[in-house]
């Protein structure tokens, strides 16, 4: 998902460091990235805090 990336990015944070936030392998967070997989709503709110963000506007 490009948003993951565009929000990640502007906080100047690795894949690997949104990774070791979330406890998970950087693989399985470029696999979200990537789209090739959707987190549940948990990870999703794990993460669109970690980005700093709204959870809606990582995933519409």
């Amino acid at each position: 998902m490009n948003r993951l990336k565009k929000y990640r990015e502007k906080l100047g944070l690795t894949q690997k460091d949104v990774a070791k936030q979330l406890g998970m392998s950087v693989r399985g967070y470029q696999n979200y990235e990537l789209g090739y997989r959707i987190p549940d709503v948990y990870q999703a709110k794990k993460i669109a805090k970690i980005l700093k963000t709204d959870i809606n506007k990582l995933f519409p």
